[in-house]
């Protein structure tokens, strides 16, 4: 029996729902719904956020730690409800993917996909996966990806793997970006998930 939910998709930093609405709807399990959020905060010069870069580091600071759980509240409080979901996104979308993993949602989460994203808070991310129940990962990112570098999520990739995830890598020879390779793996990816 297939079961009715929500595949959430959730755009990059200064993007809209636009941007990844296209990617969305040719993923889309039939019955299903999906949701591509706007991320609640505004960029000063274009486009959302989930939260604000400013200078890019490694660890992120308080105030960054504020913007991605306000963003927390915000996707709680869009995605109510006791149905399935799929989260994933792409860059800062993709981060808040890993992220839901630490809300109320996360006993809803049957799968997630992370498309040149990363862990933001790994020093959180052991202790939680200790918690909870292993499901379906996709994680893709190009190996020329200066923005995020492959490097930045290697280790929290081993972290899911350490706890016994099975990752579906989709490793890539591109920057930052979804590359035709993996936008043809996807369809297959969400129906693994359903």
């Amino acid at each position: 029996m297939n079961m009715v939910g929500r595949l959430v998709m959730m755009h990059g930093y200064t993007g809209n729902p636009k941007l990844i609405e296209p990617l969305t709807a040719t993923l889309t399990p039939p019955n299903w719904k999906r949701v591509c959020p706007k991320a609640p905060h505004k960029h000063p010069e274009r486009g959302w956020e989930w939260w604000a870069v400013g200078t890019p580091t490694e660890k992120l600071r308080p105030s960054q730690i504020s913007d991605v759980e306000n963003s927390i509240r915000h996707l709680e409080d869009r995605l109510a409800g006791d149905d399935p979901l799929i989260v994933g996104g792409f860059s800062q979308g993709g981060s808040m993917a890993i992220e839901l993993l630490h809300s109320s949602l996360e006993q809803r989460i049957q799968g997630i996909i992370v498309l040149s994203g990363r862990c933001i808070r790994p020093e959180l991310l052991l202790d939680r996966l200790r918690e909870i129940a292993v499901r379906p990962f996709y994680w893709a990112h190009g190996n020329k990806d200066k923005i995020v570098p492959l490097a930045n999520t290697l280790r929290a990739q081993d972290m899911f793997i350490e706890m016994g995830w099975k990752i579906t890598k989709g490793e890539h020879s591109g920057g930052h970006m979804i590359p035709r390779s993996v936008r043809a793996a996807l369809p297959d990816v969400v129906r693994s998930m359903v």
